[in-house]
Formats: structure tokens, sequence, C-alpha cells
């Protein structure tokens, strides 16, 4: 298993922790493949995510010429919290909405990233390959009995 980062992740940047609590953000990434180095077990970690980040939605697409993919979609302590077994569809936005709730209002309890895991054929993601990732979230912390 390897993993990859995206830009997003390698600049580190997360200005959230001044924001106040109760207020709704979104963060998005484009990420193009390079070559076809990603295989079934590597993990593409797509964007960062700050302590006390309480998740509303996490979406994912992909222009994947070889058809669909497979993939979970989670952070390192639960990988598929967010989207388990995920076919991805050319073209198709696949959100917590399609089905997925269980990572709905996860609050992250230290600085994190937002991780695709490729788990089923094509062995490989194809050069070129277009990932499509935002996960939006509200931050949390200073009223009592806020979710």
């Amino acid at each position: 298993m390897t993993t990859h980062t995206t830009s997003a992740v390698d600049a580190g940047i997360m200005p959230d922790f001044r924001v106040p609590a109760g207020v709704v953000l979104n963060r998005s990434v484009v990420f193009t493949t390079e070559d076809d180095s990603i295989v079934t077990g590597d993990v593409v970690q797509l964007l960062p995510v700050p302590k006390n980040a309480r998740v509303l939605d996490v979406s994912i697409s992909a222009t994947l010429p070889a058809g669909t993919t497979g993939c979970d979609v989670g952070y390192g302590g639960d990988p598929d919290a967010f989207h388990d077994g995920a076919d991805l569809v050319d073209g198709t936005v696949f959100d917590m909405g399609s089905g997925d709730v269980a990572g709905f209002l996860h609050k992250f309890t230290a600085d994190d990233t937002i991780d695709l895991t490729l788990n089923k054929a094509p062995t490989k993601i194809p050069t070129d390959t277009v990932i499509y990732a935002s996960v939006t979230y509200k931050m949390t912390d200073a009223i009592d009995d806020e979710a």
C-alpha cells in the first residue's frame, strides 16, 4: 500500500481553527493522476480537515476512461467512514445523500485528511484520471448542545 497526496494536502493549509463555531465551510480538490501508479489498496489523501470539524457531506467523482472502479472514502481512523465500497462511475457524483450516512456529523478530534482507498478492479487508476472531491463541514465546540 502506498499513500499518495494531493496539492491541497501537501500545502497543509488549514486556517479553519480560527473560524467561529457553527460556520459551515467547504473544501474541494481536483486531482489528476500523473501516471498509473495508484493501485488497489493505495490511499490518496485528498483534503485536509481541521480538529473540531463536524462533517456534513463528502462528495466524490472521477473521470475514469476505463469506466468504473470501487473505493472507500474515510480518514486515518476509519477508512470507509463516509463511503463504503462506492462504485465510481465515469462522471457521476457520489455523495452522502447517495446512501452512505454513517459518517454524517463525524467530529474530527485531531487534524486529519479525507482519504480515498482504491478497493477493487481495475487494479490501477489510469494516467490522467481526474478525481474531484469536496467536504462540507462546520466548526464546533463553542455551543453546548450543538451536534
